[in-house]
């Protein structure tokens, strides 16, 4: 009896320690984020995680919660004109799509179809990239009726943000993407435009 008894007191600490230790490995952690004034993503588990300049702003207003994959398994670097004047992206996953509404910025409802239709048309749009030096003033200076700003990851763990400006005639395309220079585009094509304007009944 006394064997039972010292084998249950030598047992019990060892099958406790398993149980947390298990418990341990196999939890999972949600990892919640703001964007502080030196532009650093501050939380509690993530106290320096450096970001871009031009993600500032952008957490703020939430991602979704399953990101909509755009998928490209065959090209895992940045996004690119090719020579045929064609956006090229690569593999990605779309963070979240905001708009405007007067002065304030919303995410749009997710919808993953939409969202790959809208990568399809941007891929199918002839761009200009002959209008670098006067973007921000056409941007500026041409009344916009609506614009999409659309925070991706790549595949190869880099951020980037892709901003279409409608007008009249044109979609203005911004590119900004972590280590790399940014891409100011220009594309008259309608069905981007169309899409672009119809976005916001998602």
């Amino acid at each position: 009896m006394k064997k039972h008894i010292f084998r249950i007191i030598i047992l019990v600490p060892i099958v406790i320690s398993a149980i947390c230790f298990v418990s341990g490995c196999t939890s999972s952690e949600d990892y919640y984020f703001r964007i502080d004034d030196s532009n650093n993503a501050v939380s509690e588990e993530v106290d320096f995680l450096q970001l871009p300049d031009f993600l500032r702003g952008y957490f703020e207003h939430g991602t979704y919660e399953q990101p909509t994959r755009v998928p490209n398994p065959m090209c895992f670097g940045d996004i690119e004109v090719s020579s045929e004047e064609k956006l090229i992206f690569p593999e990605l996953s779309v963070l979240s799509v905001y708009t405007y509404n007067t002065d304030s910025m919303f995410l749009i409802k997710q919808d993953d179809t939409r969202i790959n239709q809208l990568f399809e048309a941007m891929k199918n749009s002839t761009v200009s990239t002959n209008n670098s030096i006067n973007f921000s003033e056409r941007v500026k200076n041409t009344e916009q009726d609506y614009e999409l700003h659309i925070v991706v990851v790549t595949g190869s763990a880099k951020y980037a943000v892709v901003s279409l400006y409608c007008t009249a005639d044109y979609v203005y395309i911004q590119i900004d993407q972590e280590e790399s220079e940014k891409l100011l585009l220009a594309t008259q094509s309608t069905e981007l435009l169309n899409f672009v304007r119809e976005f916001r009944s998602v």
